[in-house]
């Protein structure tokens, strides 16, 4: 607005000192379209602005455990055929324990793949076999058989003889092993006796996987160590003579007396009628 003294046409506003339309209309001409400062306007409403939108809210701290389970038996192979990892401190979701000539068969807290506890299967100086063995009802007669384990050898153990590690069918007429000989190759046993060259790494879990695929003439069976091929066969009679598989073991079985202690220890067994994969 100007101030006064006015032009001609306006008039002197005294209260406020502005010049106004001579028609007295304030704000309401083309010249004065305006807001005054102080009048509460469409763009003023005199309050304080409202944030009509949606609350904040802080997210919710959702804590991640990206460490193992104390065992896979109780969620992921819940469903499986049979799983153990021993965190139940006994033996008693397997068949039996076959312990002979002053081997001992039994659970530790040291070394463990996962959880709390492993199996360890020891023999002395011309000792007997470790070894816990489940039977299965009904027997598996077709399909495919997938037994994986965690195996450590330590260091300290020197091999004399051939022992086995884990077996499908153990007894009967046709069953599948892993079994390691002394120079440390590790061997699949399958009728005859196969293997790449492999040697069982000392000192640290190692994932085995013992696989058979039952047929009467084009059977299938195979060993892989982390996922490596140690030993293969194909095309030969996988069906025992009783119709079926009647039962698997885990442990140490020698079939020889051994000249040295031996032990190896065993963690989160699972045996299943689909490829159980490594962790």
């Amino acid at each position: 607005m100007r101030r006064c003294p006015c032009a001609s046409g306006w008039t002197c506003d005294t209260a406020r000192d502005i010049c106004v339309p001579s028609d007295g209309l304030d704000g309401g001409g083309a010249s004065d379209a305006g807001v005054d400062a102080g009048d509460p306007g469409p763009a003023d409403t005199g309050s304080a602005p409202v944030d009509s939108g949606p609350a904040e809210m802080d997210a919710p701290q959702i804590e991640v455990d990206a460490g193992l389970d104390d065992t896979s038996c109780d969620d992921i192979y819940a469903g499986a055929i049979f799983c153990d990892g021993f965190e139940s401190g006994d033996f008693m979701r397997w068949s039996s324990s076959m312990v002979t000539a002053g081997a001992m068969a039994t659970l530790v807290d040291t070394p463990v793949y996962r959880g709390a506890r492993a199996m360890n299967g020891t023999a002395p100086i011309a000792g007997g076999s470790a070894w816990v063995r489940k039977l299965l009802s009904p027997a598996i007669a077709s399909g495919e058989i997938h037994l994986r384990a965690y195996v450590y050898l330590p260091s300290t153990v020197t091999l004399s003889v051939v022992v086995e590690i884990l077996t499908i069918g153990n007894g009967g007429d046709v069953h599948t092993h892993m079994a390691l000989d002394p120079d440390g190759r590790v061997t699949l046993i399958s009728g005859p006796t196969y293997s790449t060259g492999l040697i069982m790494p000392r000192d640290r879990w190692v994932c085995a996987q013992l696989s058979v695929v039952v047929d009467p003439a084009l059977g299938r069976a195979a060993l892989a160590l982390d996922g490596m091929p140690a030993g293969f066969v194909n095309d030969i009679p996988t069906v025992p003579s009783t119709g079926g598989y009647p039962e698997f073991g885990v442990g140490l079985w020698q079939g020889a007396l051994a000249t040295t202690d031996i032990g190896v220890y065993v963690d989160e067994v699972v045996l299943d009628d689909a490829p159980v994969p490594c962790d």
